[in-house]
Formats: structure tokens, C-alpha cells, sequence
């Protein structure tokens, strides 16, 4: 679950494997699948030409783009119609192993405000922080306070 070097490595290392460079700041207009390869176009003019191209754009994004061809049946329904449900994570710093004190699992889903919370541990395995996830009603009591 964690990669060597932090999990930023892999994307990383994944631009530095291409043959050109990552293109920044560009905010692609429309994306077009051909017989042979993929183009895209952004609002700047600028087009890029390859074999494939894989698109992770949020569905509330993607729904601005022109897709040709356009999605159908199921895609296109999933695309339009997806909701999002907000999230909000609380990173903690651990200052000592608390749980090894209170009896409780230090990974564990319940049902306060806190809905889910795990443990981020270094490359020795010892834990350096806790995060906690809150969805929906319970992200939004926690976007509400101070």
C-alpha cells in the first residue's frame, strides 16, 4: 500500500519514463479517438497526437469535454448522472501508542463524526499518524466548525 520513497515516486517516475514532457497548465477542450490513435485539444490551441491516452479526469469534469466518439448506454449514463459525496480527512500526528493503552484497534470505522480512521506508518512500520475520513453529513459537521 505505500511505495519506497513516498507515493509520489510513482507518478514521478512514470513522467520521467516518457518521451516527452508532462504538459502543464493546459485545460483540454475535447478529446477525439481516431482509427489510428487519440488527439486532444485544449483551449490554448495546442493539440497532442498519441497512441492512447488515458483520461482521469472527475466525471464533473469530464462532462465539460467533447468526446469523440461520445460515450453511450451505461458510460454516458455514469458520466452525467454520477453524484459525488464530499469527503474530509483529518490527519493526526501520533505522539505515542496510545492504542496499546485504551484496548481499542488502532484501525477501526465507527459511527461518530470520525467514520474511519487508519494508521499512515513509515518504512519501519511504526506509526507516524492517523487519518481519519468523514463522508457526506458527517464531512460537512466537520467543514462547518472552526
Amino acid at each position: 500500500m505505500h511505495i519506497k520513497g513516498g507515493n509520489s515516486y510513482l507518478p514521478q517516475q512514470m513522467a520521467n519514463a516518457l518521451k516527452s514532457p508532462v504538459q502543464r497548465n493546459k485545460i483540454v477542450e475535447a478529446i477525439r479517438s481516431r482509427e489510428r490513435g487519440v488527439e486532444v485539444y485544449c483551449t490554448d490551441g495546442s493539440q497532442y497526437q498519441a497512441d492512447y491516452a488515458v483520461c482521469t479526469l472527475p466525471f464533473s469534469v469530464l462532462r465539460q469535454v467533447q468526446i469523440d466518439p461520445p460515450f453511450s448506454g451505461e458510460q454516458a449514463e455514469a458520466v452525467r448522472e454520477l453524484p459525488y459525496t464530499m469527503v474530509t480527512q483529518v490527519h493526526l500526528k501520533v505522539r505515542r501508542p496510545f492504542w496499546e493503552e485504551d484496548g481499542y484497534p488502532i484501525r477501526m470505522w465507527t459511527d461518530s463524526v470520525l467514520e474511519l480512521m487508519f494508521p499512515q506508518q513509515d518504512g519501519n512500520g511504526q506509526v507516524q499518524s492517523l487519518v481519519c475520513w468523514a463522508n457526506g453529513d458527517s464531512a460537512k459537521k466537520l467543514d462547518a466548525m472552526s
